[in-house]
């Protein structure tokens, strides 16, 4: 089958999918390779833009160095790339195996990890102004049960219950 898509359309494709698989089949593996990738695709088209600020994963950055400065103001920070590394630790343990000191195991909260991913994908939709993803309601009132931070988002209102 020969199509044509843009960027913006495959990342909604991911998400929704994404979303999709962490409502209905609690994978939550294939919702963290799935929207990371969307948010990957959604933070190039952000770049490309001059946009970049506004990713969410820059957001959060900035948020997680201004903590660390004010829990420990002379204390040195960690590296952007240590920072990013570390939010996407799971996405890019299960994207890549080349490295000798990648352990063959690991133990995480998937569905904590899919649901931050799902939600810096989320969160990169909405300020593009893309149309709301068909579950995104959904997925944020079945996050919201576990965390009462996405029951608040987001801010903008944007994604509202029909």
């Amino acid at each position: 089958m020969e199509a044509t898509i843009t960027k913006l359309d495959a990342a909604g494709i991911l998400l929704n999918r994404a979303i999709e698989l962490y409502l209905d089949a609690s994978d939550c593996v294939s919702a963290i390779v799935l929207a990371g990738s969307a948010e990957d695709l959604l933070q190039g088209i952000l770049t490309g833009q001059g946009r970049s600020a506004e990713a969410a994963r820059v957001q959060m950055l900035s948020s997680a160095q201004e903590i660390a400065q004010r829990l420990d103001p002379g204390g040195g920070a960690a590296s952007e790339k240590d920072t990013i590394n570390l939010m996407r630790g799971m996405f890019n343990w299960l994207r890549h195996n080349d490295k000798k000191d990648d352990p063959d195991a690991v133990t995480w909260h998937l569905d904590v990890e899919a649901e931050t991913v799902i939600m810096r994908a989320l969160q990169n939709w909405d300020v593009l102004g893309g149309a709301e993803p068909v579950r995104a309601v959904a997925f944020v009132t079945a996050a919201g049960k576990r965390n009462e931070a996405f029951r608040a988002w987001p801010a903008s209102g944007t994604f509202t219950q029909k």
